[in-house]
């Protein structure tokens, strides 16, 4: 089976088209950050969330209660069933009777209404944060009185905390104010908070309250966008002033530590910081939308979407609530504290949380969504989530006691955020800067040092009754969660790479306490610390971090925070991963989803709020059951082949003895061995390969012994640097060309055959050919011998009877017949030692006699004497020439490479790829010597490479596909082939960062059957929606591209659009719809001149001028989980 991805694809059981890492069992898993990975049994796909976060779905397919890890309850995955190699099932029992119905298990919870729910409305409250201070007197004594910190911006508007997202200081504000002012209302963070009743009202305001209409001071860059929630994506920045003039609001003071929660370790050495926080009354939800919704009334989508999003949030604030823990904005994942996750892992992502070397952690959580359904009932979605976080502590167990922090710098490695830097006595070497540099970006990081205090600091503080161990906590500095920023006065940069370098960094100082006119101190980072704090810096040729308004620090000070890891790909990470899912796959997940459901609704908070409790302010309930639907069983699919069909067995099916239906041919191959040292060797893995091809009918090189060939084209490596495998790969190809075209070993020669390919013929088309090695001993040309419908003359000769100049055509007679053979139809059987002749439409054995020319008249044709072809001896005719001679580069050889990695490094590979397409311009494959020898069934290894080489090598002229869809004429799709329809697939990939790119990829299917694709690639800003233009150009590329296959164009588009989130599919139907008439339309003028007549003249394309457009949104990324 053939699976395409944006990324990688390793090969371990399913068929891919780029990266082959075979591990031998079935089915396919699907990453939308670009890996793929094929393991052991059926399919399943890895949810990410949008924002990109590590948020792996559930495994899906293939599984069931009985064969956990392999294909279904069949047995071990792969396609062949029966002799899979997953790690579970077995054969299982016979098979019996397809059901028509079957019940399933979902992930969905209900979300019950309380009957009590009635008259009243919840009340949404729109929040600002302002940063805010203790008011002082004219003497400059504190009142106690919270009062607003005048902050303005360049632009003169009032400054405050931007919480069109949420993020960690404003949930814990908010977290803060619910339980200081004893206030009920739900939020996560961001600038909307939806209470169950008013928290006040305008009696209990101070004077001079209500928002005034013609007030132009209450300005702020707040922009509206997330007033209804983190969903609602808003259309324009609007003034809070503006959205709430007439509102009612109340200030609520509220004081927190800056970067720690109170009961943090080091919250005593945190500075507090105070904090005015307004909420203004900006809407009500009647909670008779509810009830009309529940009893089937309510169908206003504006109503429906209000409620969907208060509940949204509800859900979120039940989980902040009860210590659920997030990160970033906008949270979509929650997490189990620390002290929950051993209990929650499976035995690999245990023994990852064990290993106290790693920097990191697996973490386990939930994300929750609010569905709305058919028949008034509400669904709480559920999904579990596996994630990495960077460890705060060396892990003791989570058990308490005295936890060791996780310094960036690495004194047992040598290492600074994990990058080995060598001696750290000594700068960072430049070579390592950048990694470095990187490595602390992704990082959220503490600072803490201790200074040495004066001595008159400590005998004030003794007399003021101080104990030993306060004026010792007093000496030490602590900065909680900061992050590398830069500074815009330094040369806009955030890490400077010595403390104590003043070329580098330094700057001047008054001593303190000197006198005005005494001169400044010029000093490092290192210096400052040493005469300010009488602290000596261990590692001073280490770099210093800009953190902001607290400046520098020194790398060493910098201690590892608590969050979720960045770019969390590394290869054990994503083995732990996928271990876990295998552990809850099936019907396992659902039961996974519903203990970790339970456990987080069943956690109360350190004040006793419950999740239940949050909910039932609202009048609402969650259920602790996942529902159970009644599902139909969709009908079997089948698969055609060239000699039998094949029908799908819980997402395997059997290969064996199974030839591929249109098979596509190998003509010429060379083989990169970078395992030289390894066992079993790249000359086995390719010779069982071969066997394998031979088995599904796949054409090998033609008259020569594959095994042979592949002896005398096999280069091998022990480096694997890129220079070593540019070089390696350089050989092989051009080793390959020197046995399949040139016939430098004159095997070709000496069996009397040549070499067959394909070649760009002189009209244009690739066509058959045969190779006629080394004309005038020139390399990098060759000659032709086409076939005779084409091209009929092979030679030009000079007859020796008159010395008159003849088209000729190399021809071979037998000793069998003495009819000419056209070298089309003889061949060599090297495995069985003679050559075969195709006599009558057969092939039979025969032995060469000899060559001869045969002459060719004006019209083509040869030239008969009495009924026979008037012909001259091979080695009669004088300066017997070439006729058809064309560059080597135009001649397909070789049509692929095979490469035998050691190991499944991404570097090596993505090297070879590189390689294989942007220099050679040649298919490659790929395998791991290391997965090839651990396999017990290496045919079925070898096998699953085989369709991915088939579909690799499928082209114009072969038209290769493994098998057919069975059930329409002629192995084509029913539907499809009413009328000529075209079936596009377009699906769009963004880039990290607001300033980066989008990717659009469209595929056409070019036959009835869907097994043949065309693609074209655009690139656009980043944005969500595919733009005019570039849709317009992609669509018409796609057009011809089918119209070129099929000689019609086409009256009926199928668009399968991947992408789309749910918030979008109004806009996408609007503008990408008419985008793709438009294509059409001007497709048609383009290529004939004129468009189809339209009775509205629209002259751009409309429904009444283009043909019939299905447009299918593809929801890849849901989290529904449906189990038996």
């Amino acid at each position: 089976m053939s699976y395409r991805s944006g990324g990688r694809d390793y090969d371990r059981g399913g068929g891919y088209e780029r990266r082959e890492y075979d591990r031998g069992g079935g089915g396919s898993y699907h990453s939308d950050r670009g890996r793929e990975y094929d393991r052991g049994g059926g399919g399943y796909d890895r949810d990410r969330d949008r924002s990109r976060s590590r948020d792996y779905g559930d495994r899906r397919g293939g599984y069931d209660d009985r064969g956990r890890h392999g294909g279904g309850y069949r047995g071990g995955g792969g396609r062949f069933v029966g002799r899979g190699r997953g790690r579970g099932g077995g054969r299982g029992p016979p098979m019996g009777p397809r059901p028509s119905q079957i019940k399933v298990r979902t992930n969905y919870f209900h979300l019950e209404v309380s009957p009590e729910l009635g008259e009243g409305e919840w009340v949404q409250y729109h929040v600002e944060i302002k940063d805010a201070m203790v008011e002082r007197d004219a003497d400059g004594n504190r009142t106690g009185k919270i009062i607003q910190l005048k902050k303005k911006n360049k632009d003169g508007i009032e400054r405050q905390m931007d919480i069109t997202e949420s993020n960690p200081i404003s949930r814990r504000i908010l977290d803060t104010l619910r339980r200081d002012h004893g206030l009920v209302f739900a939020s996560d963070g961001a600038a909307t908070a939806y209470a169950p009743c008013r928290l006040f009202n305008e009696s209990d305001m101070p004077e001079n309250t209500i928002e005034d209409e013609g007030k132009e001071d209450h300005k702020s860059d707040t922009p509206s966008e997330g007033i209804y929630g983190p969903a609602d994506p808003g259309k324009k920045p609007v003034k809070p002033a503006q959205i709430m003039r007439g509102s009612i609001y109340k200030m609520y003071p509220v004081k927190v530590k800056n970067g720690c929660d109170k009961d943090d370790e080091d919250a005593d050495r945190v500075k507090n910081q105070n904090f005015l926080v307004k909420l203004t009354e900006v809407a009500t939800i009647p909670e008779t939308h509810i009830r009309d919704f529940v009893q089937n009334k309510l169908t206003e989508i504006n109503h429906l979407e209000k409620v969907r999003q208060a509940m949204d949030i509800i859900q979120k604030s039940a989980l902040l609530t009860v210590g659920m823990q997030t990160f970033g904005k906008s949270p979509r994942a929650f997490y189990f504290s620390q002290d929950k996750q051993m209990d929650l892992l499976d035995s690999k992502l245990k023994g990852m949380m064990k290993d106290a070397n790693r920097s990191y952690q697996p973490i386990v959580g939930i994300k929750q969504a609010i569905k709305f359904c058919e028949n008034g009932n509400i669904f709480v979605n559920t999904d579990s989530v596996v994630d990495f976080a960077n460890r705060e502590f060396e892990f003791s167990g989570y058990n308490g006691g005295n936890q060791k922090r996780m310094p960036l710098v690495n004194e047992r490695n040598n290492s600074i955020a994990g990058i080995p830097v060598g001696d750290l006595l000594r700068p960072v070497h430049p070579d390592r800067r950048g990694a470095v540099e990187e490595a602390i970006k992704k990082l959220t990081f503490h600072i803490k040092y201790k200074r040495t205090p004066d001595p008159s600091f400590v005998e004030r503080m003794k007399s003021k009754g101080k104990s030993e161990k306060e004026i010792d906590r007093m000496s030490v500095s602590v900065f909680r969660n900061k992050r590398m920023l830069r500074d815009q006065k330094f040369g806009n940069t955030g890490i400077i790479w010595a403390a104590d370098d003043p070329e580098l960094h330094s700057f001047e100082l008054k001593p303190r306490g000197s006198a005005e006119d005494a001169p400044v101190v010029k000093h490092t980072v290192a210096s400052y610390y040493r005469e300010k704090y009488r602290l000596n810096l261990r590692y001073p040729k280490l770099p210093i971090v800009y953190v902001g308004k607290d400046g520098w620090f020194p790398v060493e000070f910098l201690l590892q925070a608590y969050d979720k890891m960045k770019g969390s790909n590394l290869p054990d990470q994503v083995k732990g991963v996928l271990g876990y899912y295998d552990e809850y796959s099936g019907t396992r997940s659902v039961d996974n989803i519903k203990r970790l459901s339970q456990i987080a609704c069943s956690q109360s908070d350190r004040y006793g709020m419950s999740f239940e409790q949050v909910l039932k302010q609202f009048n609402l309930r969650r259920s602790s059951e996942p529902i159970e639907l009644e599902a139909r069983v969709l009908p079997e699919p089948r698969l055609s082949f060239e000699n039998t069909s094949a029908s799908l067995k819980n997402g395997s099916w059997d290969l064996r003895d199974k030839k591929f239906m249109s098979p596509s041919d190998v003509n010429g191959f060379a083989v990169v061995d970078l395992a030289a040292s390894r066992r079993p060797s790249a000359e086995d893995y390719v010779n069982t390969l071969f066997k394998i091809m031979e088995r599904h009918n796949m054409a090998l090189p033609s008259s020569t012994d594959y095994s042979h060939a592949i002896r005398n084209v096999i280069i091998s490596v022990h480096g694997s640097g890129p220079e070593s495998i540019f070089d390696c790969f350089n050989r092989a190809v051009k080793k390959s060309k020197d046995y399949f075209l040139y016939d430098k070993s004159a095997v070709y020669k000496q069996n009397h055959v040549w070499f067959k390919t394909r070649a760009r013929s002189p009209d244009g088309k690739l066509s058959d050919c045969l190779i006629i090695p080394g004309p005038s001993n020139l390399r990098g040309e060759v000659a032709l011998i086409l076939r005779t419908d084409e091209y009929p003359v092979s030679h030009i000769i000079t007859h020796p009877s008159d010395n008159t100049k003849h088209q000729a055509r190399i021809m071979v007679k037998i000793q069998e017949s003495k009819a000419l053979v056209d070298p089309f139809d003889f061949r060599y059987v090297p495995r069985r030692g003679y050559h075969e002749a195709k006599l009558d439409g057969k092939w039979v054995p025969a032995k060469f006699d000899k060559f001869v020319f045969a002459i060719i008249g004006d019209n083509n044709l040869p030239i008969l004497d009495n009924g026979i072809i008037r012909c001259v001896p091979f080695d009669v005719p004088k300066d017997a020439q070439e006729s058809l001679i064309v560059a080597e580069k135009d001649v397909e050889c070789p049509s692929i490479v095979f490469v035998y990695l050691p190991d499944d490094s991404a570097d090596t590979y993505n090297v070879v790829k590189m390689i294989s397409h942007f220099h050679h311009g040649v298919q490659s494959s790929c395998a791991v010597a290391q997965k090839f020898s651990s396999q017990r069934n290496p045919d079925q290894y070898c096998s699953n490479i085989a369709l991915k080489v088939n579909a690799k090598l499928a082209n114009s002229a072969n038209l290769g596909r493994a098998w057919g869809t069975a059930g329409g004429s002629n192995n084509d799709i029913t539907w499809v082939n009413e009328v000529p329809t075209m079936v596009v697939g377009i699906s769009i990939s963004n880039g990290y960062g607001q300033d980066s790119i989008s990717v659009i990829c469209g595929s056409v299917c070019l036959d009835r059957g869907c097994m043949q694709f065309a693609q074209d690639v655009k690139i656009q800003t980043k944005t969500e929606l595919v733009d005019k233009s570039t849709l317009i150009d992609l669509v018409k590329t796609l057009a011809y591209h089918y119209e070129l296959f099929n000689g019609v164009s086409p009256q009926r588009v199928l668009i399968y659009r991947d992408g789309v989130s749910e918030g979008t599919f109004d806009r996408a139907k609007m503008h990408e719809i008419q985008a793709i008439r438009t294509a059409l339309y001007e497709y048609q003028l383009e290529q004939r001149g004129e468009a189809t007549s339209c009775p509205k003249e629209c002259n751009s394309g409309c429904a009444f001028c283009c043909p019939p457009i299905t447009y299918v949104v593809c929801m890849t990324q849901h989290t529904v989980r449906l189990v038996p």
